[in-house]
């Protein structure tokens, strides 16, 4: 298989995922990869770093194979390997005392992960995923975990945190969303009780810290009267995170139950949606798939919804979503479901109720990501007339989303709005 037999015996960097296995399991299960092999030899071997701080807990390697043979274009594809390093980075770069991510929370973000690849998303009528190629379980201290997938940004490409995705695409993200949601309300009740390894309280207590380390650094970027009109009720949101992160997904009656309850991907944002390019490289209106499925467990109907339009979109954007999308999604969704002999009893109205249970999480998880993306982005000369402009724009979807949560607050849940005094 190899011209160069040194890479019998080579692994990834810091990992003991070797060469051989990547492409015996890439010649066992990519015919393209297979057919390159017929003719030719592997020559070299290169892969780089392309997570660039975006994977929360795994190193995503661009990975490029040449062949002995210069007439075969070079093999490319992705290798993802699950680890802890971005999360545990935050928490020391802020000093936060809480606990990182361990070995086993590894263990089960991989396990999940290549669950729903290689079983779950096979029977989803049409859902745009990547092809995976193969898999190695993660067993601490003996075997690292790895994931072998399609390159997909050759054709497609993350929205950057800074803009805001357009209508139709939000249409787009949406019929996605709708395909998983369906499978698991028809087709896929039985996976469900499959996915209980769900957010807790160690996991929105970590959360609860970060985006209070990261609520001065978005003070500081934002104007000062929109700070100063939002400041108490944002401090006192974060007070309740932990109870604010879990009550939708554990405690909301109407969420729950095997005829409302849905798998969700529990991480659906811009860095996790790859949006469709044209042959000039602009972004089309179209999803071209969803990625990383680490956190998918069984949650509630608005979760993935309200996720991805808070962080992902401009406030007129979201808004004109809520008003127009949301109330045509619920109807085809039920009919949907309803076409395939099962039954749908959730009214529009607690559709929505739970959908804003998801808002009030998400104006705060969007604060913390545009924070933690905001330290990471350099700022120059050059483009500093752009990035005024930029931060602007996304104080604004900080400033409106919460005002948003904050009026859901005062209706579903107004002791939220109470800063709560640590003893």
């Amino acid at each position: 298989m190899f011209s160069n037999r040194e890479y019998e015996n080579l692994c990834i960097k810091k990992t003991n995922i070797s060469y051989k296995w990547i492409f015996e399991t890439l010649k066992s299960n990519c015919k393209k990869f297979s057919s390159c092999l017929e003719s030719s030899k592997i020559k070299k071997f290169d892969y780089y770093d392309i997570s660039g701080g975006k994977g929360f807990a795994s190193k995503v390697y661009r990975s490029t194979v040449y062949f002995d043979d210069e007439k075969i274009v070079p093999f490319e594809f992705v290798l993802k390997v699950p680890g802890a390093e971005n999360v545990n980075e935050i928490l020391i770069k802020e000093d936060l005392e809480l606990g990182g991510v361990e070995a086993e929370d590894m263990v089960r973000v991989h396990d999940k992960e290549c669950l729903f690849y290689f079983k779950i998303a096979k029977e989803i009528e049409n859902f745009k995923v990547p092809k995976c190629y193969g898999y190695v379980e993660l067993v601490p201290n003996k075997s690292d975990g790895a994931l072998i997938m399609e390159l997909l940004s050759i054709k497609s490409e993350c929205l950057p945190y800074y803009e805001s995705y357009n209508i139709y695409q939000v249409k787009s993200i949406l019929d996605e969303v709708m395909k998983l949601q369906l499978f698991s309300l028809t087709n896929g009740k039985e996976w469900k009780s499959k996915l209980q390894d769900k957010h807790n309280e160690r996991f929105t207590g970590l959360f609860k810290n970060i985006i209070g380390a990261n609520w001065p650094i978005v003070k500081n970027i934002m104007p000062s009267y929109m700070v100063e009109e939002i400041e108490e009720d944002v401090e006192a949101l974060i007070s309740h995170y932990q109870e604010i992160g879990l009550y939708h997904i554990w405690n909301l009656p109407e969420a729950r139950g095997e005829n409302n309850s849905v798998i969700v991907h529990a991480d659906l944002w811009t860095n996790n949606i790859m949006i469709k390019k044209d042959d000039k490289g602009r972004f089309t209106n179209d999803v071209e798939a969803i990625i990383d499925f680490q956190t998918v467990f069984e949650g509630d109907i608005g979760m993935d919804i309200a996720r991805f339009i808070l962080i992902g979109c401009s406030p007129e954007i979201r808004r004109q979503a809520e008003m127009e999308c949301l109330p045509e999604y619920h109807a085809e969704l039920k009919k949907k479901v309803i076409e395939k002999g099962e039954s749908f009893n959730m009214t529009y109205e607690t559709f929505k109720r739970i959908y804003d249970f998801g808002l009030i999480d998400q104006a705060l998880m969007c604060m913390m990501i545009v924070g933690i993306n905001y330290t990471r982005t350099n700022i120059t000369e050059k483009n500093k007339n752009i990035w005024e402009a930029r931060i602007l724009s996304l104080s604004s979807r900080i400033y409106v989303g919460i005002k948003d949560a904050i009026e859901k607050a005062k209706i579903l849940k107004p002791e939220w709005l109470k800063k709560k005094i640590i003893q």
